[in-house]
């Protein structure tokens, strides 16, 4: 039996998978703060920092290589200025992304964020340091509240690099309270101690707490003064009262001084009997010879 001459398969070219080294990864960059247009100085050190750390800063300050440079020396800028461009841009706001995304080098990049945003920080600055110095406390706010804007007002100082010595802010603190704390201020400045910020904010909190206890204590006193008023007027014409015209006694409360105006008083029908006891140490009265005649309990 004849075989035809059958030719034997012949391999196929498969296609060879080429073993490529995994590429390094960029850094993190979840941790950086999205620079949009404050905090320059802060936005740098902490990218710097970073790509620092994996040797590749450099490519902030050195320019592409020559042609004629070898080509590991090129490689390695090509990596470095790879690294240091996506960083910057995935750490910019969507606004400045769009700005600088069409730069090739980090270090243009680089250079026009600094160009740009530190004139800018100029101006900042003396915005800032004017915000500081006119700002004063008042008694018509929470001293708590207004302690956590004094310590804002010098975190924004450290973030235009404007450090105040501690001493001098704790002085200033003081210096800044309202003009009702005067005696308070003048037995600060009498102490020794030199109060660190944390203390001598815990100890004006204090302070405001007694006050605030003083005036409750004295606003329970005018409303008993009160009481003792009206319960006098009672003594008065009992017909106006059924007639639903009954005294009318206005009390005003300032930081010292309780004042009783009494706006409306009953004529009494044996005029020889009425006794008003305002509490008053001077009295004010129309008819000369009736103050005379007549008793008034001051």
């Amino acid at each position: 039996m004849a075989f035809d001459n059958v030719s034997a398969p012949q391999p196929s070219s498969a296609t060879v998978a080429v073993a490529l080294p995994f590429a390094t990864p960029f850094p993190d960059v979840s941790k950086i703060e999205i620079f949009a247009n404050e905090n320059l100085k802060r936005w740098q050190e902490r990218v710097h920092s970073l790509l620092d750390i994996h040797g590749v800063a450099y490519a902030f300050t050195e320019c592409q290589p020559f042609a004629t440079t070898d080509a590991k020396t090129q490689e390695s800028w090509q990596y470095a200025n790879k690294v240091c461009r996506h960083t910057i841009l995935q750490t910019l706001s969507n606004e400045l992304f769009d700005v600088y995304c069409s730069s090739k080098e980090a270090k243009a990049i680089w250079e026009a964020l600094v160009t740009k945003f530190t004139a800018e920080n100029v101006t900042k600055q003396k915005f800032v340091v004017g915000k500081y110095n006119q700002w004063q406390m008042t008694d018509d706010k929470e001293m708590k509240i207004q302690s956590t804007e004094y310590q804002m007002l010098l975190e924004d100082l450290k973030n235009e690099d404007i450090n105040l010595p501690e001493k001098f802010a704790a002085g200033m603190l003081i210096e800044k309270l309202p003009e009702s704390w005067a005696d308070y201020k003048n037995k600060l400045k009498h102490k020794e101690k030199n109060y660190t910020m944390d203390e001598l904010v815990k100890h004006i909190l204090i302070e405001d707490s007694n006050k605030r206890e003083l005036r409750a204590t004295k606003a329970k006193e005018m409303a008993y003064k009160a009481n003792l008023v009206q319960s006098n007027n009672k003594r008065l014409n009992k017909g106006d009262k059924a007639n639903g015209n009954p005294p009318k006694v206005h009390l005003i409360e300032g930081d010292d001084i309780i004042v009783v105006v009494i706006s409306q008083v009953n004529i009494a029908a044996n005029i020889k009997e009425w006794v008003v006891d305002s509490g008053a140490t001077r009295h004010i009265c129309a008819n000369r010879e009736a103050f005379s005649s007549y008793s008034y309990r001051g």
